[in-house]
């Protein structure tokens, strides 16, 4: 007895499709490495009190976008003053300068 070639067609594409869904499954499961955290920089004049200036730099460092300027080219250090003297946001400059990822400066705004 022969088998009808519908059969071993149907049996073919769906032993395709379902190595297809597999590898699907596979690739999709695996996780995005993670970059390794960017340490502290030690400031030249460990003295220094931190500014917006130097909050801006470590967000630049990191690849923060609250690091670059704005849509409309206005620099961070000026974003920063200007929210600052505004009162509604306040950076802790010191929490900016210790982050280790962008996440974590988010949470140094008061």
């Amino acid at each position: 007895m022969e088998p009808q070639w519908s059969h071993v067609k149907a049996v073919i594409i769906a032993a395709v499709l379902v190595l297809g869904f597999a590898i699907v499954v596979t690739l999709t499961g695996c996780p995005r490495p993670i970059p390794p955290p960017v340490p502290p920089t030690p400031d030249a004049d460990a003295g220094a009190v931190a500014s917006c200036a130097s909050a801006c730099a470590r967000l630049q460092q990191l690849g923060c976008p609250a690091g670059r300027p704005t849509p409309k080219g206005v620099p961070c250090v000026e974003v920063c003053e200007d929210v600052n003297s505004s009162g509604l946001i306040v950076w802790d400059f010191d929490c900016v300068a210790r982050a280790l990822t962008c996440g974590a400066t988010d949470r140094c705004a008061r």
